[in-house]
């Protein structure tokens, strides 16, 4: 065997110095690994986290990982002199190259990364922090549960109990507690879901009212005959028009969802290493819109004599006969099927289900709960939204439009603390018209005056107004100051005629009487009446038997939708109320303290909402076993 002159100048030079040869012991022992030290592995591991979080040109490879390794790591860790460091133990493992350094093969950092942690993958829909958290979300949140537990007094989710039989009631309930071990169903005492409310019926009788949620039994009589509001709703009539505040709520939630032909459960067997071929794609797909509530549950069913009646009042309001309930619409979208769905698909859809519920539940103000997606906050043409509004003048009309005109209030000159009528610098009075593209004659910021082209050329007029323009002409914003986009958009969003200016949905449900209701971002376990819930049993049964054949996906989608009975319904929507009881403590609200807030910290099924999640919240990934 030939050995390279350089290796054999190597070992002469070591026999002189020693008058012997290192005696090569690998193959025979196992020596120690430098990533068992732990200070090297968290070195390593660092880089790895680096760079695995960038893409492209500065992600991680192993190239990469081979230099770092090389040229960083290795001659570092030759600097510990210390007896028993680092450096004799890499003195065991590797062997020195002629001018005294450390390296190791390509190949052997590729097993450094595999033993590091590092695996290389597929990429997949991942997780990412979403806004769950965020401060806005937050204050969006806490409107929303205010504004259901002043809805909620006026739903027909109470039961009104005897107080003898409620006292009887709790009295049995503690007693059967103390025969069962602690952890046990049945073992807790009693614990009212709600604070119950004493009153005196008009018989004279002393009354207990609770909500019907304090009875875990979705099948039981007492959710199937509850048939009041609260005895706390009084009803008295509003006097604007077409209110309908005093009535009681009919509340109904909404959402939209995609079956696929050839989808299936995540989970797959494994033969003797061999696993099932599946197809490449999920194939063609079907989008439903649907509708959940308590009193007919998923879908709004109906029967032919009802969908004679909703039709002989849609025939004297001009509009086309229903063939079914308007409570499921199907839709097989691509550009080559029934196109995709939009605002006017579903404002059809909201129309027809307002005619429902109108016609066979009088005298009931409809609040209709619905998510951010599908265009449900579409705005209306001419609005007011900053959204709209760039910082300096000028932009697409033609793409915007241009905001009506607004008559001026004392509240459209106030933003949080600040105060045009107050500062005194308002341009605007009490009673006058701001008008939001530039008029021959207005009067221009000088801000805007001295650096825009716009201005300075004269060929503004005609042109949008920046945000500058608009809270300068309110005494919100001086010239000098400084403003970004986003502030002045924070600004303008907090004056009166921006706050309240209603979206096209919201539009269309009050020119009826009745309520839009936007479910917080990011937060599905809140959604009305617990439709998400809905829609995770329905895709897990519908994994669970697809045939995978395209043609029969609308038939397989129907049968999906069989498990979702009226007790189901209403234990999902109780899931929903039990959720907003939760934040409720969290924010502290109705009463409770800090020690109800510190609670449900503690609250497994509360912190995986606040952690990492899928691309976007995804019930049936975060609650499998409930929606089963």
């Amino acid at each position: 065997m030939a050995f390279p002159g350089a290796r054999c100048a190597r070992w002469t030079a070591e026999f002189l110095a020693s008058g012997t040869f290192r005696l090569d012991r690998r193959g025979l022992e196992s020596p120690e690994h430098l990533l068992d030290e732990e200070d090297v592995l968290a070195r390593v591991r660092h880089f790895l986290f680096e760079k695995a979080a960038r893409e492209g040109r500065h992600g991680l490879t192993v190239d990469k990982f081979h230099r770092f390794v090389n040229r960083d790591l290795l001659p570092s860790l030759a600097k510990d002199t210390e007896p028993g460091g680092v450096a004799e133990l890499l003195e065991q493992i590797l062997a020195k190259n002629d001018d005294g350094t450390y390296t190791i093969s390509r190949t052997a950092a590729h097993n450094w990364m595999t033993r590091a942690g590092a695996e290389r993958a597929w990429h997949k829909q991942g997780t990412y922090t979403d806004v769950h958290e965020k401060p806005a979300v937050h204050a969006a949140r806490v409107v929303y549960l205010v504004l259901c537990a002043a809805l909620q007094l006026r739903e027909k989710t109470w039961v009104h109990l005897p107080k003898a039989g409620y006292e009887a009631m709790v009295a049995a309930h503690n007693q059967k507690v103390g025969t069962k071990k602690d952890g046990q169903e049945g073992s807790a005492t009693w614990r009212d879901v709600v604070p119950p409310y004493e009153f005196v019926d008009k018989d004279g009788k002393a009354m207990v009212e609770v909500h019907v949620d304090q009875f875990d039994d979705t099948d039981s009589e007492v959710w199937k005959s509850r048939r009041v509001v609260s005895a706390r709703f009084r009803k008295d009539k509003c006097r604007k028009d077409k209110c309908r505040c005093h009535m009681p709520v009919y509340r109904v939630g909404h959402d939209e969802a995609i079956f696929k032909a050839f989808c299936l459960p995540h989970g797959v067997w494994i033969i003797c290493g061999v696993r099932a071929i599946r197809k490449k794609s999920d194939g063609p797909g079907e989008m439903v819109s649907a509708v959940q509530d308590e009193v007919r549950g998923f879908g709004f069913p109906m029967t032919e004599e009802e969908l004679a009646r909703v039709n002989a009042f849609r025939k004297d309001a001009g509009r086309p006969e229903l063939k079914e309930s308007p409570g499921k619409r199907f839709l097989k979208y691509g550009k080559n099927k029934e196109g995709y769905w939009d605002y006017d698909m579903f404002a059809t859809q909201v129309v027809a289900l307002l005619d429902c519920i109108e016609v066979l539940y009088p005298g009931h103000q409809i609040v209709l709960e619905v998510d951010w997606s599908q265009g449900h906050a579409k705005k209306l043409p001419q609005g007011l939204y900053v959204s709209d509004v760039n910082l300096h003048p000028g932009g697409d009309q033609e793409k915007k439009g241009v905001m009506r005109s607004t008559n001026i209030t004392a509240e459209c000159l106030k933003s949080g603390e600040l105060d045009g009528t107050r500062r005194g610098k308002a341009l605007l009075e009490v009673g006058g018209v701001q008008h939001f593209a530039f008029r021959r004659g207005d009067r221009v910021n000088p801000h805007d005056a001295e650096k825009c082209k716009l201005v300075k050329e004269k060929k503004h007029v005609g042109e949008l107004k920046g945000l500058r323009q608009i809270l300068w002409e309110r005494g919100l914003w001086q010239p000098g100051d400084k403003l970004t986009l986003e502030e002045g958009r924070a600004r303008l969003k907090l004056c009166a005629d921006f706050a309240n200016e209603p979206t096209a949905l919201q539009h269309l449900l009050a020119e009826r009487g009745h309520l839009l209701v936007m479910t917080p971002k990011a937060h599905p376990e809140l959604a009305g009446k617990g439709i998400e819930y809905s829609w995770g049993k329905a895709k897990r049964d519908f994994r669970q038997h697809n045939d995978c054949v395209a043609a029969n996906l609308h038939a397989n989608v129907e049968e999906a939708f069989k498990s979702l009975d009226l007790p189901r319904v209403w234990r999902f929507a109780r899931r929903t109320r039990e959720w907003a009881r939760a934040y409720a403590r969290q924010h502290k609200l109705f009463g409770y303290t800090d020690a109800d807030a510190e609670a449900t910290k503690g609250f497994a099924s509360v912190d995986k909402f606040v952690k990492e999640c899928k691309t976007h919240r995804c019930i049936l990934d975060q609650e499998y076993a409930f929606c089963a």
